[in-house]
């Protein structure tokens, strides 16, 4: 309990990984150990970078409003999707000041040994309406964010 008490410093996963092993005495040889692993923002990591590095040139973005963590029992294992929301810092110019979320899906076997899938995409992109923009507008700069996100997910 000791352990969790330094954890609190303010890192979730120290304090997390520390009751995990000291208070229920989980390894990481344990599947239920490796499947919490699937949970954290570390998982996504290399994903949101590339996300970041890809659109700021463009547009720099942010943490939007939402994340999401869905898991489904697929008869051989699991199914682990996380969608976020994100958004561009931008609240000046209406090109640029938009919405989106995106997703990625890993597919794991029971065991959680193995990754057999991972896939992420572009679910949802809006540019809100403005007075200054024209639809074919708003439709060009669409398609070109979709295929910049899609292409810097894959």
């Amino acid at each position: 309990m000791e352990q969790v008490e330094k954890g609190k410093g303010g890192d979730l996963n120290a304090v997390i990984r520390a009751y995990l092993s000291d208070v229920l005495h989980l390894t990481d040889e344990m599947v239920v150990t490796r499947l919490c692993k699937f949970f954290t923002q570390s998982i996504l990591a290399p994903l949101a970078t590339n996300l970041q590095i890809g659109l700021n040139n463009v547009a720099p973005i942010c943490d939007g409003t939402k994340w999401s963590i869905q898991v489904s029992l697929i008869p051989d294992g699991f199914v682990i999707r996380h969608t976020k929301d994100q958004k561009s810092m931008n609240k000046t110019d209406p090109l640029n000041a938009f919405e989106f979320s995106w997703q990625t899906e890993f597919e794991i076997d029971k065991q959680v040994q193995n990754i057999r899938l991972v896939q992420a995409r572009l679910v949802q992109l809006q540019i809100p309406a403005h007075p200054t923009l024209t639809q074919d507008a708003i439709d060009a700069r669409t398609k070109e964010l979709k295929s910049l996100i899609n292409v810097t997910l894959m």
